[in-house]
């Protein structure tokens, strides 16, 4: 089994998602600190009792200069109310997340195509912890079919064995018949297919 591939790409994922959260999430946050501490500024400047008010006033500088930070206060507040920095960066992790889950499909994938490799055991031990108990069961489900098989396999000779003795007769009994075809029914459909072969003789009570 390919134990060394999945272990490798999950953990590059698993560092992708570190970084994405320790950089580019970090630095949405100061985007959206920086635009509030911005409009703080100018919700000072623009205070009745403020230098810059007074300074208009005192006609020591242009109203323009007034205009121009209201502008920058109506625009900032419209950046501020349309847009989620925190959201917008965290479509990047969504996007590792996606890659996750279609790693874990593949993993899960490949250990159903290849659960009889005699590594499955190892392989459960390097998945995810998510991972585990659905492998887990997955195996269990398989070793006991297989086990089953084996145990089903034991019965055809004797059954064919069985079958080929009342074959022989000139007649079967209706209880024989139905007792075989009841042993058939849980063994396979070849012995369900050999054990037809009884309707062909007399039947008897």
């Amino acid at each position: 089994m390919q134990i060394n591939k999945f272990k490798k790409q999950f953990a590059e994922l698993q560092q992708e998602s570190q970084n994405y959260h320790s950089s580019q999430l970090a630095q949405s946050k100061q985007v959206t600190q920086r635009i509030n501490d911005r409009l703080d500024e100018i919700n000072e400047l623009l205070k009745p009792d403020s230098l810059l008010l007074r300074s208009i006033a005192a006609n020591e500088k242009p109203v323009s200069a007034l205009t121009v930070l209201m502008q920058e206060r109506d625009t900032l507040k419209k950046i501020q109310g349309q847009y989620n920095f925190d959201s917008i960066a965290r479509i990047g992790l969504d996007e590792i997340t996606d890659r996750m889950k279609l790693l874990d499909q593949e993993r899960l994938a490949y250990f159903e195509k290849n659960i009889e490799d005699d590594n499955a055991e190892e392989f459960i031990a390097n998945s995810p912890t998510q991972q585990r108990e659905a492998m887990t069961q997955m195996l269990l489900r398989h070793q006991a079919d297989k086990q089953r098989e084996v145990e089903l396999e034991k019965q055809v000779e004797p059954f064919m064995a069985d079958l080929e003795k009342l074959l022989q007769q000139p007649h079967v009994k209706k209880f024989d018949l139905s007792t075989m075809l009841h042993r058939a029914r849980g063994i396979n459909p070849e012995c369900i297919a050999a054990a037809e072969k009884l309707h062909k003789l007399p039947l008897l009570a």
